[in-house]
């Protein structure tokens, strides 16, 4: 989706943004599964490779621009999302190793889809919702950059800690 089709389309909210780029993620998964479970490790490899660039992006976008703002109002809640993000990390660099050394097991992937599933469901009723409650449209848009894979925002993009001003 271009910058264009989000500023067009008035339904169209941070959170359908963020959880579409899930389900792209999610997509890259069950690619990683396919080539698992078809005993191809050259493809589940090089699927990998574009899952973790994709999941790291979209965390550091989290990190960078939403937390740090719903810090500001909600302390704790943006402490425990930044302790899963840490977690999903941790997972996702454990299961990097086991691929390069050809041992992941599909299994194990279903597990990992399983952890990324309640993640993002406690996301979505935390941080996204939030967001698109409280953020300025700019700043809305600044994410949605971040997570566009043909569009990353520089540093000066987004204002961060910035809400809507309430009349």
């Amino acid at each position: 989706m271009t910058m264009a089709a989000h500023r067009d389309d008035a339904s169209t909210t941070l959170r359908d943004a963020l959880l579409a780029d899930h389900h792209r993620i999610d997509d890259m998964l069950t690619r990683i599964l396919v080539a698992l479970e078809a005993v191809d490790p050259d493809r589940a490899a090089n699927e990998w490779a574009d899952f973790d660039q994709a999941l790291t992006a979209h965390l550091d976008a989290e990190d960078r621009y939403l937390i740090p703002a719903l810090s500001v109002s909600r302390p704790r809640v943006a402490l425990a999302l930044l302790q899963e993000h840490r977690h999903v990390r941790g997972r996702a660099l454990e299961l990097g190793k086991a691929i390069e050394k050809r041992a992941l097991r599909p299994e194990i992937v279903r597990g990992f889809v399983d952890e990324l599933s309640a993640h993002v469901r406690h996301e979505t009723s935390v941080l996204y919702e939030w967001a698109d409650d409280e953020l300025d449209a700019s700043d809305r848009d600044a994410v949605v950059r971040a997570v566009t894979p043909t569009a990353r925002p520089n540093s000066t993009t987004f204002r961060e800690g910035r809400t809507k001003r309430r009349g």
